[in-house]
């Protein structure tokens, strides 16, 4: 057993303290909001954490819009030109499905 300090022989365990030690952090991605769900002419994306890009690809994968987003928390994305159906936004933090309809 070891308080940090000293190290004796054994004892009773009553608690433990385990660290991050794999270095993975928190997922940003659940810290992003996406409205409204589903959409129509316009998908606002927030974050806390700054988006450097987003892009939408439809199921077949194919990308349907790229943005730059220049580490913005808010972006506001024009979804009035794309067919009715589901897509995945992804950015470097997160992959979210959205549907739009019409």
């Amino acid at each position: 057993a070891s308080d940090g300090a000293t190290f004796s022989s054994w004892s009773v365990v009553w608690q433990f303290t385990t660290d991050n030690s794999t270095g993975i952090t928190e997922n940003a991605g659940n810290h992003v909001q996406l409205f409204p769900v589903p959409c129509s002419t316009q998908l606002v994306v927030q974050s806390a954490t700054p988006i450097n890009w987003l892009m939408l690809t439809d199921l077949s994968g194919r990308t349907v819009l790229f943005v730059d987003a220049n580490n913005e928390l808010r972006i506001e994305l024009s979804t009035a030109n794309l067919p009715a159906g589901i897509y995945l936004l992804r950015s470097e933090m997160f992959v979210r499905k959205i549907e739009v309809v019409k």
